[in-house]
């Protein structure tokens, strides 16, 4: 009959050890210290690659704009301050329209356009989330509406482009961005 190994009691003694309680209690005081930048770091871990394929989705359906990085980098500008909103929009953006082999002076727009985002949304942030989130898609799709056209686009398909903007941003992802700032706004 097989039996499985059972452990030594000496094991876990082995552990238990001062070394790896003062391990454990620098990095508790760490996180306690900076837990606002774990958070960050880890949004960011989720927030680029969610982007960047959303601009691959966004590439393969040239009028529909379901691009995400413009209400990541609104939300990250609202939580940690316009700067991280800034470069978060004009890092991911870039990154991500790059990385997808996309590149035009519409596409450049997009981009200084989600850092905007960010930086809108982080001095706004005296404001309710919602407010702040409104405005900040508001003044992103007006200015989008307004300058596409001035750079060369196609007005039809610019007219389109905002219209999807309106409803991806506006009220699709404002919902997914307001419960990611509920569960992360009482940590921080």
């Amino acid at each position: 009959m097989l039996r499985f190994n059972e452990p030594k009691r000496g094991d876990f003694k082995k552990y238990l050890n001062i070394r790896y309680l003062l391990i454990g209690m620098l990095l508790l005081f760490g996180y306690l210290l900076f837990s606002d930048y774990v958070v960050a770091i880890i949004l960011t871990g989720i927030f680029i690659p969610l982007g960047i394929m959303s601009i691959r989705v966004t590439r393969f359906l040239p009028r529909v704009a379901t691009e995400t990085i413009t209400s990541c980098s609104g939300l990250m500008g609202y939580l940690f301050g316009p700067w991280i909103g800034l470069f978060f929009g004009l890092f991911v953006g870039g990154i991500g329209y790059i990385k997808n082999s996309m590149g035009s002076q519409f596409v450049l727009l997009m981009i200084m356009l989600q850092g905007f985002s960010g930086f809108l949304a982080g001095t706004l942030n005296s404001l309710s989330f919602t407010m702040a989130y409104l405005i900040t898609m508001s003044a992103r799709n007006l200015l989008s509406f307004l300058l596409g056209p001035l750079i060369g686009g196609n007005p039809l398909e610019n007219v389109i482009h905002t219209i999807t903007d309106i409803l991806w941003n506006s009220f699709f992802m404002y919902y997914i961005m307001k419960l990611i700032y509920e569960l992360v706004a009482h940590i921080i």
